[in-house]
């Protein structure tokens, strides 16, 4: 299924990993589908799912079967590689290529006001958009609240510490899917969002945080990572950061971007290598590194929490 069309609309290249998601998946394409003003073709990637999704859990209409298509993996690959190898196996010749959850509802605009944002920069160095979100309940019929506002620039320093951006929320232009699927991914990080926020901004590339949430997140037990909203939420950090769980998944970031250091600018190169030294230094070296690095979180509270 190429998108290669005459239709003058941007084509958009959605990647869905989807794994035993047959409950809500319907909606979720049907608002991908719905999307205005642009050009839309959905590849969904089952991960080995023990019940295969087929055409029939979708319920399309006749006239969207071209625009969807399933395929399934081998084998259970993570839903990170299926995210990141999915973006590696859609055709090249979209104009820009999006990520999607297997049970969130899209609004009408999420993908027209990405790719506005994306043009309004430039068209050559690799583009990554992302946006706030809205959770809902299981239902969709109560409102829980609009996930944090991030006021601090998207940059190197943040991403190496902290992923502010949902991978459902996700969009990019041609360079910046050519950027992440030449990666060696040997070492598999931790999350594909908090991956693409690392690596294109690492690369010197533009990162875009749209302060408009565009999309309904349904919350469910079935979530791989829940609302990031309320004292749980908090004390769910807390407790990982207690635990030495943030910790560990530095350690596998921090191996993941040194097998793809030649990717990363000279300045952001040396950051990389002066963080992970610190990690294991002295006292003061761990706390005057981030200092001198720009190494911080989006809060104060979390800078202290990371130090």
């Amino acid at each position: 299924m190429s998108c290669d069309t005459k239709n003058l609309l941007p084509t958009v290249a959605v990647i869905l990993g989807y794994y035993e998601g047959a409950k809500y998946i319907k909606n979720q394409v049907e608002s991908i589908l719905a999307q205005e003003n642009v050009d839309v073709r959905v590849f969904i990637f089952d991960d080995a799912s023990p019940t295969p999704l087929t055409e029939n859990d979708l319920s399309l209409e006749a006239d969207t079967f071209d625009r969807v298509r399933i395929s399934r993996r081998n084998q259970n690959l993570g839903f990170q590689m299926n995210f990141l190898r999915g973006l590696r196996d859609v055709p090249g010749d979209c104009d820009f290529y999006a990520f999607s959850d297997q049970d969130d509802v899209w609004h009408p605009d999420k993908l027209s006001r990405a790719v506005s944002k994306i043009r309004q920069t430039s068209r050559i160095s690799p583009i990554l958009y992302g946006a706030r979100t809205e959770a809902w309940d299981e239902t969709l019929s109560a409102p829980m609240g609009v996930s944090p506002l991030f006021k601090l620039a998207p940059n190197f320093g943040n991403a190496l510490v902290q992923s502010i951006m949902g991978g459902n929320t996700m969009v990019m232009n041609r360079a910046c899917r050519a950027l992440i699927a030449q990666a060696n991914y040997e070492t598999v990080p931790v999350s594909h969002d908090w991956w693409c926020y690392q690596l294109v901004s690492g690369a010197g590339g533009t990162v875009i945080y749209d302060d408009c949430p565009c999309l309904k997140y349904r919350q469910h037990a079935g979530n791989v990572v829940g609302s990031n909203l309320g004292w749980a939420a908090r004390l769910s950090r807390l407790w990982r950061l207690l635990s030495g769980e943030f910790r560990d998944w530095n350690s596998k970031n921090i191996a993941a971007l040194e097998q793809n250091v030649e990717l990363l600018t000279p300045e952001n190169q040396i950051r990389l290598r002066e963080f992970r030294q610190a990690r294991n230094g002295k006292l003061l070296t761990r706390l005057l590194v981030p200092l001198r690095q720009k190494i911080s979180r989006q809060t104060a509270l979390g800078q202290l929490g990371l130090l």
